[in-house]
């Protein structure tokens, strides 16, 4: 993109806020403030904030931008979608559902301190955290792409508390319905590249348990219905040391090859199969009537 000295800042936003722009004209903008959106539609569906940026028109449903802040951060309600990073580029799209018309986050790259932030519509958030973290989403399905070390945290709140699963490895993709669709239950899948540890945690007024942890090499999640059937490989050692109710079943130490986990909405392990060899480990009892 050509760099562009700087222009009015106020008049270029609302040319921008109702896509009142020259299509192909590139524009550079300096602000002086993060206290307002400083891009964002007429119904406040959407919004980012930045300090500068670099922006295209393609055409009049469209935005492609380059933008930097301490730090970029941004929304689309209409996505459950929050982001935040040092520098972002991406393409806006002007959306027309039945009568309402949003801004919409077609695809975007984070980078240094990156987070994407998906809620479902029952409020359980999945937070990606990474030093570059990438989301597109065509209006049929979504993908968040994470190509080195990063965390992904995901909370829900259940009868005991409230329960955080949390997945740290060196890079992941994960596959989702359209951030537009309301669904409670948007991830259909996984690939990620380890080394990997998967960890639950149940968060109460008592304190906080570890459900259950596992490690592995690579992990791979697929939905199926309400489950998750997450299969991890390589060097897996499965544990849980909680005779909490809410463990799953599962008390002890285990090392294979292979292990395969059912987990409900919840994260409840709720079926566990293991393969291969070195097979060891022990299981114990859950202690109490």
């Amino acid at each position: 993109m050509t760099k562009r000295s700087p222009i009015n800042t106020r008049s270029t936003l609302a040319r921008m806020s109702g896509f009142l722009v020259c299509t192909g004209v590139a524009v550079w903008i300096t602000a002086q403030t993060q206290s307002i959106p400083q891009l964002s539609d007429k119904r406040k569906q959407f919004a980012l904030y930045f300090q500068e940026a670099s922006t295209e028109f393609p055409d009049k449903n469209t935005i492609d931008f380059d933008v930097s802040g301490s730090p970029v951060h941004g929304y689309s309600k209409s996505q459950n979608l929050e982001f935040a990073g040092q520098n972002m580029t991406g393409r806006i799209k002007q959306r027309t559902t039945g009568k309402d018309t949003a801004m919409h986050l077609e695809r975007g790259t984070l980078t240094g301190n990156a987070t994407v932030t998906v809620a479902d519509d029952k409020g359980a958030t999945t937070k990606f955290v990474g030093q570059k973290v990438s989301v597109e989403d065509d209006g049929e399905s979504a993908k968040v792409t994470v190509p080195a070390a990063f965390t992904v945290t995901s909370s829900t709140q259940t009868e005991s508390g409230q329960r955080v699963m949390t997945v740290t490895a060196k890079s992941g993709t994960f596959i989702l319905k359209s951030l537009s669709k309301k669904d409670d239950n948007p991830l259909t899948s996984a690939i990620v590249v380890g080394p990997v540890t998967l960890r639950v945690d149940q968060k109460a007024a008592s304190g906080k348990a570890n459900l259950y942890t596992i490690t592995g090499d690579r992990l791979t999640m697929r939905s199926e219905g309400d489950n998750k059937i997450v299969t991890l490989s390589g060097h897996v050692h499965v544990s849980s040391d909680t005779t909490s109710e809410d463990g799953g079943g599962f008390i002890g130490q285990m090392d294979v090859e292979t292990a395969i986990a059912t987990l409900d909405k919840a994260n409840n392990m709720t079926k566990l199969s293991t393969k291969g060899a070195p097979g060891s480990g022990q299981l114990k009892e859950k202690s109490g009537g």
